[in-house]
């Protein structure tokens, strides 16, 4: 994307979703998360630990904000978003 239609495209996406930020609570649940993903069988983590880890606070986030009910596309963040239910 061009740099300079980044500052548009955050100010759409803040139109149609809340974007809660990274605090200590959503930290907190994270550490949780990632804890009990560990204990998930392999065949469940075909991604690098990288993006695990960044599922994790994503989904963290959204849990820390009370959210009802957890979109994605990929099947393993919404794995994850399960074990944070």
């Amino acid at each position: 994307m061009p740099k300079n239609q980044k500052a548009a495209l955050i100010v759409d996406l803040q139109k149609s979703f809340l974007c809660w930020p990274l605090d200590i609570r959503a930290a907190s649940i994270a550490s949780d998360l990632w804890a009990e993903f560990k204990k998930q069988p392999r065949v469940q983590s075909p991604k690098g630990r990288d993006v695990l880890k960044a599922d994790a606070l994503i989904v963290a986030s959204a849990r820390a904000a009370n959210a009802e009910c957890f979109y994605s596309h990929d099947e393993g963040c919404r794995n994850l978003a399960e074990l944070a239910a």
